[in-house]
């Protein structure tokens, strides 16, 4: 399918997000056992630090509690933790575990 002249530009074959970087292969990912309605409140947080990390709203669920994705750059994986950590005195922020993103 071949895009139609539209507004001011036109498109080819080729989208303009084509050539945009794909998600790195390097990202970490941080399950963080929280309850659901600190979530909201975490993510809020995590947004104020642009770029600083990605906060999932699925969760998995071993051993009965939640845990919520929060995914990180190699960079900043070490600020998110402390920031998780300072957020203790906040919000219930229980177990923290670290992982090699999933994708």
């Amino acid at each position: 399918m071949v895009a139609k002249r539209v507004g001011r530009g036109s498109f080819g074959d080729e989208s303009p997000l084509d050539s945009l970087p794909g998600p790195p292969s390097d990202t970490w990912d941080i399950y963080v056992e929280l309850e659901e309605e600190d979530l909201h409140f975490l993510d809020a947080i995590i947004q104020g630090y642009d770029g600083l990390a990605n906060v999932r709203r699925e969760y998995r669920a071993p051993d009965g509690y939640r845990e919520f994705r929060i995914m990180v750059s190699p960079e900043f994986l070490q600020e998110t933790i402390r920031l998780l950590r300072e957020l203790r005195r906040y919000i219930f922020i229980g177990k923290i575990k670290v992982r090699r993103g999933e994708g």
